[in-house]
């Protein structure tokens, strides 16, 4: 709208220039004939002001639109009072082309022809019969021939320079659109109507190279054929001229297909061409396809600009491409590399050479509680809330050597990881920034700490019984002679502990095993229940004075197939554990009682009791609740764990139930029979609680 002003105030300027210049030959031309003057240069006058104060009321007004109206018929009332008043062989007539100009340039090339015909006609025809001589006529009619010349050739370049211009604009919006990539339908549809717009074809079509088929594929959008029909054209190697000029690399123009030999019948029926110009799409250092403008509307013949002009869009085509092949390997690699990072279990950080973050994976994001959007680009320091983590990336970033440091991380939960810092360079040895690689050891510095507790717990425990059995056996070997009943307590003694110790190793070894990935073996025999919880009982009572035990069995549940040996030490881990986390004493419950196809077998003590929080890892390896506690009563950290493993190796499912401060009952479910135990497991996580057991019970 400001340019537009501005023009407007020019050609006001102008118009009362040309006033002027109406006014003062006026005044010389009635001082050379003796004519009045005065009245004409009045009536000019109010005229001029007249309809300026009308055009500046237009320009002001919502009838903006009849401004270049009413101007260009006041201009050329004007012009043609000034020329009649000083004669038609007057240089005013020069003065014709404001009105000229300005209709070109409010309303193109045919407002400029229709105004020049309009004057033209009338100062010709008003020359007839105003002039007092032929020569006058002929004369008027040599000035406006002369001045219809310059008009027309005004016209002519003005389309022409329009012409370029609207091509410049063509070519500089698809240059816009092909710097993008990501909407490359809209850039390639936008590339294709510029083509056929400016060479002024019926036809454009792009055939790339498909590699795996060794031929030439139309490419949609193509402009003058639907996508069906290109969907359908391939063009084999050798075919017709599409693979020579594909491989020759030059331009090709054939004006009249059907008397050119170098053009088959096959391609001139195949895409409807009277006439072809096409040019090669190269990429640096191979030809990635061809571009056909067919048949110029008009029949007009293809001329060495058309070449030009299709050559330079197909440069465009042939960049456009290459980025776009670029683009999608690019995006292929990052999509790669996301994806292994996003898969990596250890977190990744990438800072550049002032610890600015490039790239964080979300392992990393969760560790140091970051959001990896916010991160990108930031500085370390103002994203990491651990001191220690952005102290050693600091350091890393000054040294030329990798760096790893264990931290612990305060502000997420207090895990332990091992930090790797790795310098990146360029192939001139240029640092980069660095690779920080966060690997989680919470886990392994759990177990380091549960093997040392399992090796100390494990020494005492070995230690108890081999120092009971060392002390009797010493004693029996003095020259004493004890009584009968004294060395049958003694030797008594000294074979239980025996098989405390033998069940230890037997413990590890099994555990051992299972780390093997060996499978248990179990011998299945027809196994008396109330048996084997009678033996565990008069066992285990030997290893304790304040517990009293009390085995519960239903008729139902006293015969199952089973391994009566892992049986026996399923429940012999599970009592071992009831009476040493009782410390104050108590009664210790053993029941079994018969449900549909299994047998649901219950531990129960009056002791500590398990936080809810530690239920579930109660049954990992080496785990214990409190190490000081079991190391003063005794144990090695792997009844659970080996009693969880011979339990799910029968086909059963063991869990607990418990209270702080009121004791615990250890349930296991076991299949009746050996070949039912599959349809008969239920998962521990939903086997239902089992309903209070008779309370008629058998003294341990």
């Amino acid at each position: 709208m400001e340019g537009r002003l501005r023009g407007e105030w020019h050609l006001w300027k102008i118009r009362w220039l040309s006033f002027l210049l109406i006014g003062a030959w006026s005044w010389y031309h009635a001082r050379a004939e003796n004519v009045r003057v005065l009245p004409w240069l009045a009536c000019l006058t109010l005229f001029t002001v007249g309809y300026s104060v009308l055009l500046r009321q237009l320009l002001r007004s919502e009838q903006r639109r009849w401004y270049p109206v009413f101007s260009l018929i006041g201009d050329v009332i004007l012009i043609t009072g000034g020329v009649g008043f000083t004669g038609w062989n007057t240089p005013l007539i020069l003065l014709y082309l404001l009105p000229l100009v300005a209709a070109l340039r409010w309303y193109g090339p045919l407002a400029l022809l229709i105004a020049y015909i309009l004057i033209l006609v009338g100062n010709v025809s008003a020359g007839w019969w105003l002039l007092p001589d032929k020569s006058g006529a002929v004369q008027v009619m040599m000035h406006w021939l002369m001045l219809g010349v310059l008009a027309l050739g005004g016209v002519w370049l003005t389309h022409e320079g329009q012409r370029h211009r609207l091509a410049l604009n063509a070519l500089q919006g698809v240059a816009h659109a092909m710097r993008s990539v990501a909407d490359r339908q809209s850039a390639w549809q936008q590339w294709v109507t510029a083509a056929r717009d400016l060479l002024d074809v019926e036809k454009v079509i792009v055939l790339l190279y498909d590699r795996a088929n060794d031929q030439l594929v139309p490419q949609p959008p193509a402009a003058g054929i639907t996508e069906e029909a290109l969907s359908q054209m391939r063009v084999p190697r050798g075919e017709d001229i599409s693979w020579q000029v594909f491989a020759s690399g030059q331009p090709y123009v054939s004006q009249d297909t059907r008397t050119d030999p170098l053009v088959t019948p096959g391609f001139a029926e195949r895409y409807g061409a009277r006439a072809l110009l096409c040019v090669p799409l190269q990429s640096p250092g191979e030809p990635i396809g061809v571009v056909h403008a067919i048949n110029k509307r008009g029949h007009v013949p293809f001329t060495a600009e058309d070449c030009q002009l299709l050559m330079l869009l197909g440069s465009q085509m042939s960049l456009f491409l290459s980025n776009a092949r670029l683009h999608d390997d690019r995006q292929r690699e990052q999509t790669l590399l996301s994806a292994i990072l996003h898969s990596v279990p250890s977190g990744v950080i990438v800072t550049d050479s002032q610890d600015e973050i490039i790239l964080m994976n979300p392992s990393a994001s969760h560790l140091l509680q970051v959001t990896t959007r916010d991160a990108q680009g930031r500085a370390l320091a103002s994203v990491v809330a651990e001191p220690q983590v952005v102290s050693l990336l600091e350091r890393a970033r000054h040294s030329h050597a990798p760096l790893t440091e264990e931290i612990t991380l305060t502000h997420s939960g207090y895990p332990v990881v091992r930090v790797d810092c790795t310098p990146v360079a360029d192939e001139s040895g240029k640092r980069l920034g660095q690779v920080a690689v966060f690997h989680d050891i919470t886990e392994q510095r759990r177990l380091a700490q549960m093997q040392s507790e399992f090796i100390a717990a494990v020494s005492h425990e070995l230690r108890t019984p081999l120092t009971s059995i060392k002390a009797f056996a010493a004693t029996l070997l003095r020259d004493v002679e004890f009584d009968r009943a004294t060395q049958r307590e003694f030797l008594g003694i000294i074979n239980s502990q025996c098989d405390r110790l033998s069940r230890i190793i037997n413990d590890l070894l099994q555990v051992s095993r299972i780390e093997s990935g060996r499978p248990l073996e179990l011998h299945y025999t027809t196994v008396d229940v109330r048996a084997v919880m009678q033996r565990v009982v008069r066992s285990e009572s030997l290893l304790t004075s304040k517990h009293r035990f009390e085995t519960n069995v239903q008729p139902e549940a006293e015969s199952i197939e089973a391994d009566e040996e892992k049986l026996t030490r399923i429940l012999t881990n599970l009592v071992n554990n009831a009476w040493k986390y009782s410390p104050d004493g108590g009664v210790i419950t053993l029941s079994a009682r018969a449900e549909d196809d299994t047998i649901l077998f219950a531990v129960r003590d009056e002791g500590i009791g398990i936080p809810a929080a530690e239920q579930a890892a109660i049954f990992e390896k080496f785990y214990q609740i409190d190490g000081s506690r079991t190391r003063r009563a005794g144990g090695s950290g792997v009844g659970l764990f080996l009693a969880k493993q011979l339990v799910t190796a029968h086909g059963g499912a063991i869990w607990v139930e418990s209270e702080v401060g009121r004791g615990a009952t250890f349930f296991f479910r076991l299949p009746r029979r050996h070949l039912a135990r599959s349809a008969s497991t239920r998962d521990p996580q939903t086997a239902s609680a089992p309903s209070p057991l008779p309370q008629t019970a058998d003294r341990g």
